[in-house]
């Protein structure tokens, strides 16, 4: 007799029926035999048969306040020192100061030069900054003289930026998507610098407690990171951001993606669900099987590309193992554009942890990172959890100030008792930026239409100019 389902959601797992085994998964790179999955559940219900199952292997904390995990005595010392800690200081004096690095992933174009720009004069003036906390923009090293004399010269002036030996994704992937059919290139993501920047840490700066990832559009609250950090600080192998669920197809065939997402949730319940269904018409242009008919694996935790932390050991393994590196040089071999990677860097990352040999403890942020926008109801909605809504003092990350809103994020983030939120301030600074907001889509636009080799970002692409 099947067990009741009654009261099994995502928010109370425990009310779903006893879980089963899961299936032994593939070696890392290789797609899952849908045979091997429904054996484990022939009736084809995967949220009961697996949520349990996978809850119970990747052990989830939800910290929307910060009861603290670990002993008091556990708290990172801070190196009282005059000197400012820089991106360019020796590796041993980062080590001894730095709690967190920040790797904030940019590029050479001219607006991720003026999101540079716009953090200089909001989150990074926290006083953090260039003592326990070191943030440095990633940029590849393989761009044009006059490109990089320019950014030589900023890294002289600013010394906040580190320069990996990688290429931009588009530099690699030069054939269009095959799930626009052929039509357009695909988003360009710095997948591949990214991984760089990874390495570069893990190698060169491996006793940092923490490091993260931070998209260029996206402003930090460090006065709010810091507590969920030391919260779990005793805790080795840690990756804390807004957490999501997705299957994984690491040879997406169909759609010519390495790494592509196939059944995704905020829960591990809501992903099963979604890992069944198929999607369109069979015959016609979107149409999408089940995700056990094309490779996927089951859903496993990832945190959102915005921004994520990653614990110094965890960061340590995923920057050294061979497997992963494996996987990565793969990426960029003769099959990189039959198979692109260059989109889902945030799923690839939790598909690589989900094979490491050790335990990864979750810690789940996710109501207070969210997408910077103005509402007129603002005051009301900017704690209230949406994903899109203006920021306020709680907010740990807010992601998509493409074109602006950097000073009015800041304003609202950094006073610990808050300020009153203004419409209009927020509607002002958005609109004195829509032009650019409108150059950068675009340009956006065009190089998925033409595919000519325009710069990118974390999101999409915009054309390499010269700064005045």
């Amino acid at each position: 007799m099947r067990a009741s389902t009654a009261g099994c959601r995502y928010t109370d797992f425990r009310l779903c029926p006893n879980g089963v085994y899961l299936p032994p998964r593939p070696p890392l790179g290789e797609n899952m035999n849908a045979s091997v999955v429904s054996k484990h559940c022939p009736s084809g219900m995967y949220h009961h048969c697996f949520t349990k199952s996978l809850m119970a292997k990747h052990e989830l904390i939800r910290h929307y306040e910060t009861p603290s995990q670990c002993p008091a005595q556990s708290s990172h010392p801070v190196v009282a020192s005059p000197e400012r800690v820089h991106c360019d200081s020796a590796p041993e004096v980062i080590q001894q100061r730095v709690f967190l690095l920040v790797g904030v992933i940019a590029t050479a174009s001219d607006i991720s030069h003026r999101r540079r720009r716009a953090s200089r004069e909001t989150w990074l003036l926290h006083p953090s900054v260039g003592r326990d906390v070191l943030v440095c923009f990633v940029l590849s090293s393989k761009v044009g003289k006059r490109e990089m004399h320019r950014l030589s010269t900023e890294a002289a002036l600013y010394r906040d930026m580190l320069f990996v030996d990688a290429p931009e994704t588009w530099q690699l992937i030069t054939t269009r998507t095959r799930y626009s059919g052929l039509k357009r290139m695909g988003r360009g993501m710095p997948t591949f610098k990214q991984f760089a920047f990874f390495q570069r840490v893990a190698t060169t700066l491996p006793s940092i407690p923490y490091v993260a990832k931070l998209d260029d559009d996206s402003a930090l609250n460090i006065r709010r990171l810091l507590p969920y950090l030391e919260a779990v600080r005793c805790h080795p192998y840690v990756l804390l951001g807004g957490i999501h669920w997705s299957g994984f197809v690491p040879r997406a065939e169909l759609s010519g993606v390495k790494g592509d997402r196939c059944g995704w949730g905020w829960s591990a319940f809501a992903a099963l669900l979604d890992y069944r269904r198929k999607k369109g018409t069979l015959g016609k242009p979107g149409y999408s099987p089940p995700c056990d008919e094309i490779g996927a694996l089951l859903p496993f935790p990832f945190a959102a590309g915005a921004g994520y932390v990653l614990s110094g050991q965890a960061m340590r393994w995923l920057g050294t193992d061979p497997g992963v590196k494996g996987w990565v040089e793969q990426a960029a071999g003769s099959e990189r554009n039959k198979l692109q990677w260059q989109k889902y860097e945030d799923t690839t990352t939790g598909y690589w942890l989900s094979y490491a040999p050790f335990a990864v403890r979750y810690v789940d942020i996710n109501r207070w990172i969210h997408n910077g926008v103005c509402r007129d109801n603002g005051q009301k909605w900017r704690t209230s959890g949406d994903l899109q809504r203006p920021p306020s003092n709680a907010s740990v990350i807010v992601h998509d100030l493409k074109a602006g809103g950097f000073s009015f994020a800041w304003e609202q983030m950094s006073p610990p008792g808050g300020v009153p939120y203004d419409h209009n301030a927020c509607l002002k600074e958005k609109k004195a930026f829509a032009p650019e907001r409108q150059a950068f889509d675009r340009a956006a636009s065009a190089r998925g239409r033409t595919g000519s080799a325009t710069d990118t970002d974390t999101d999409s692409a915009t054309a390499v100019q010269t700064l005045p």
